[in-house]
């Protein structure tokens, strides 16, 4: 078995120790949440500046978001 440790800004860790390990788990699940809120929070401000750039195109709103989706898939391909 090979010791092996694991080291981050925060401090070194050790796998083998018990606390180590719970201490990494929550980083790791305190990490992913984090994550979780950026996604979010940046689907929600897309969403918000969709509105206010769509707000004066009662009418055309639909074929308008049809339309800038159609080029932005078609850029990215």
């Amino acid at each position: 078995m090979v010791s092996a440790v694991l080291v981050d800004l925060d401090g070194v860790y050790d796998p083998t120790l018990t606390n180590d390990r719970l201490l990494l788990g929550m980083k790791g699940t305190i990490s992913e949440f984090e994550l979780s809120l950026f996604r979010q929070r940046s689907s929600e401000a897309i969403l918000q500046k969709e509105n206010t750039a769509f707000s004066g195109l009662s009418g055309n709103r639909d074929r308008v978001r049809f339309v800038v989706y159609t080029q932005i898939a078609t850029s990215l391909v």
